[in-house]
């Protein structure tokens, strides 16, 4: 059961990423690599154009093959546009309660539920479309992804990269842990803030 979930979550990354120059667009800053991504930015959040070149190249991807990536991860943005800016804006809230002279533990439990509804509703979203982008390759790809997944257990998980359907980084948006949990306040939707902390990465 773990080895398929790792397996999903390589496929979520690349699902999401395949075309590193149009997932980069709201990432961090060039030269500010700790600079949380905007939250309306599909694909920022992780590493992009390492992560994704390194998959690509393992897996030998066509150009069809790439396209039709291309196209889910496009989806996966379009589908969740809104989750996603509802997130934003219950974070914003919650954040406005905690800070309230009188906290109100009821409308934070209420708001905090909220979030937590529209984080699984992207999560599942982007398992669907995980396993959309594993119906993409051909047997020898997908034996090569449970290879990778096997001999790099750090790939796309944890710090670096995370499950693109988990907790969201600090008591914000994020679907994964990274960078952007401690200075950018929770904001991002990837899978972490930097991909250079995935052990995959070289």
């Amino acid at each position: 059961m773990r080895s398929r979930l790792v397996v999903l979550i390589v496929f979520l990354a690349l699902a999401l990423c395949a075309a590193s120059a149009m997932a980069q667009r709201g990432g961090p800053k060039a030269g500010n690599p700790a600079a949380c991504p905007q939250m309306g930015a599909p694909g920022a959040g992780f590493g992009i154009d390492v992560i994704c070149e390194r998959l690509k190249t393992e897996l030998n991807l066509t150009p069809a093959q790439t396209e039709q990536i291309l196209a889910i991860r496009k989806d996966f943005a379009d589908s969740t546009q809104a989750l996603r800016a509802d997130i934003k804006t219950l974070t914003k809230q919650l954040a406005d309660l905690w800070k309230a002279d009188d906290v109100n533990p009821a409308a934070i439990k209420d708001v905090a539920a909220q979030i937590d509804n529209a984080r699984a509703q992207v999560r599942n979203i982007g398992i669907d479309h995980a396993l959309a982008a594993l119906n993409v390759l051909n047997d020898d790809q997908k034996a090569k992804v449970k290879s990778l997944a096997c001999n790099n257990p750090g790939l796309c998980l944890g710090a670096g990269c995370g499950i693109g359907c988990g907790p969201g980084c600090g008591m914000g948006v994020g679907m994964g842990q990274g960078k952007c949990a401690g200075p950018c306040g929770g904001k991002g939707m990837g899978m972490g803030a930097n991909a250079a902390r995935c052990p995959y990465v070289k």
